[in-house]
């Protein structure tokens, strides 16, 4: 069985949520009474558009045809989610929130080779033995870094575009504002490793700060293996 090892960081949205909840009819009950239940959720179930109107949040990911390039996309979420299926040089992960977006760029990497279910796709063979999947969830898009085998390729380098966001680091946390603004539209935490063993590690983001938050703002992360066992490295 082959185990493997991810390094994820995950990019978050801001807002603030009340609890969701959803009725459902109970089984029990008669015709004369019928009873239902309401489960309540911090997690939303329903998101509000621009016209004011609820709809039911799905991040399945749907193809979609963006100027003749197929590119997924979350199918229902004011979280918006946009890939291509196969990345061209300068392309990345497109995040867009209240008219407000942000795109990660892979500086190095072959990301032509997709796969997708459900909510997620992975890019295969990124680099060899190593695997990158995006996941999209009702409050953020979680990466993956997935490394099949022990790799010699421990730094993955990604080039920020939040175009009129301010970047500011706070606690290993890379936040993105609106200009004058004290409350962030984006942020993107440190991230983390879990081994084949099940262990957990912290490992660094590193970005300069910035207004505003352009092409030339990078976002690095590294991590090296030796002998099967991941240590914790600074770039």
């Amino acid at each position: 069985m082959r185990k493997n090892t991810a390094l994820r960081w995950k990019c978050r949205s801001t807002r603030v949520y009340f609890p969701s909840a959803n009725l459902f009819r109970a089984a029990r009950g008669s015709a004369a009474r019928k009873e239902y239940i309401t489960v309540i959720s911090p997690v939303p179930n329903t998101y509000v558009d621009e016209n004011g109107q609820e709809h039911a949040i799905d991040n399945t990911l749907v193809v979609e045809d963006k100027n003749g390039v197929p590119t997924y996309e979350n199918a229902a979420n004011d979280l918006a989610l946009s890939l291509p299926v196969e990345f061209a040089p300068g392309d990345g992960l497109c995040v867009t929130l209240d008219g407000a977006s942000m795109r990660l760029v892979p500086l190095e990497g072959d990301f032509t080779h997709p796969s997708s279910l459900e909510n997620a796709v992975r890019y295969n063979e990124v680099f060899p033995d190593v695997d990158v999947q995006y996941t999209a969830q009702e409050l953020m898009v979680k990466e993956d870094i997935i490394l099949n085998a022990p790799s010699e390729h421990s730094t993955f380098r990604y080039l920020l575009d939040a175009p009129g966001l301010d970047a500011r680091m706070i606690d290993g946390v890379l936040y993105l504002f609106q200009p004058g603004s004290d409350k962030p539209v984006f942020h993107l935490s440190a991230p983390y490793m879990t081994d084949a063993a099940g262990q957990l590690r912290r490992l660094c983001c590193s970005g300069r700060e910035g207004r505003p938050a352009d092409r030339h703002r990078v976002c690095r992360c590294g991590v090296a293996f030796r002998t099967g066992t991941c240590l914790s490295r600074y770039p």
